[in-house]
């Protein structure tokens, strides 16, 4: 198996316009895409997501806390090496939700490490993967 990549980082937020508006004032950041639920910057090789916290815990199946949840997305090369990670025994206990496909058109799903921080195990047919 390759080696995942980890080009998105995503954050809980209550106020995405309030996000929108500092990343723009203070990085000059524009967004790559965004909806009522979600706002995306590119920031290099890397993709800075902001989730609004009921599409968080719809996405991962965990409520966020006051302060902000994130989790990182590990991109992998295909549906078999998310699936072959996520039907891991040591991962069973780990598991927040279970692999399946989105409307985006990726196929993921999300476990919590040892100390609790949530990792998205992603395949995206139009991920560019760098290495």
């Amino acid at each position: 198996m390759k080696t995942p990549e980890s080009t998105y980082v995503s954050i809980s937020c209550k106020n995405l316009s309030k996000i929108k508006e500092f990343y723009n004032t203070n990085f000059f950041l524009t967004p790559i895409k965004e909806s009522e639920d979600y706002i995306f910057f590119k920031l290099g090789h890397m993709v800075l997501c902001f989730l609004i916290y009921s599409f968080f815990e719809k996405e991962t199946g965990v409520k966020p806390l006051k302060n902000n949840n994130s989790f990182i997305s590990l991109n992998f090369h295909s549906k078999e090496e998310v699936y072959k990670i996520f039907n891991s025994e040591n991962i069973f206990p780990l598991i927040l939700r279970s692999p399946a496909q989105t409307d985006f058109g990726t196929y993921k799903c999300y476990i919590k490490d040892i100390e609790n921080n949530i990792l998205e195990l992603v395949f995206n047919p139009k991920f560019k993967f760098l290495s």
